[in-house]
């Protein structure tokens, strides 16, 4: 994500609006909460990407409905086919919203463990956008300033 971009996704938890800041800031927001994150660039690939992520170490501001850390992760997956993608969507252990051209966000709130798990990725097959997935359904991610 670039600074100003915005992703709006809606899952079957709710909906995740992501705000990309300065640098790696990214500012989530669901339902009347609000948190900001500094995600840490990857120095070497793991589960495939490189991307940024954030293991719940640094939240600004307060929490909110008992949330107050962010685990979050951005990056690129590359695959073969598209059943090798969509098992990987299927694998997050959280529920995923992706369209036809493989961008996918995951989220849901863990209040036992205070926190807000996010994960925006792009799939790619054969190193290339799909034009297509299994169950992909464009109108639940929108993305804005680009």
């Amino acid at each position: 994500m670039s600074e100003g971009m915005t992703i709006r996704a809606r899952t079957s938890f709710g909906t995740l609006t992501i705000v990309a800041g300065k640098d790696y800031y990214r500012t989530y927001k669901w339902d009347q909460c609000s948190m900001t994150a500094w995600l840490n660039p990857r120095r070497g690939r793991w589960n495939g990407s490189l991307g940024i992520y954030n293991a719940g170490t640094f939240v600004l501001g307060v929490g909110c409905q008992g949330i107050a850390r962010t685990v979050a992760e951005e990056g690129q997956q590359q695959f073969e086919t598209e059943s090798e993608a969509l098992a990987f969507l299927e694998s997050r252990g959280m529920p995923v919203a992706f369209r036809n051209d493989g961008l996918a966000v995951g989220w849901f709130t863990n209040p036992s463990r205070h926190e807000l798990d996010a994960e925006v990725w792009q799939c790619l097959i054969g190193g290339r956008k799909p034009e297509r997935l299994a169950g992909a359904d464009d109108t639940s991610i929108s993305v804005s300033g680009i």
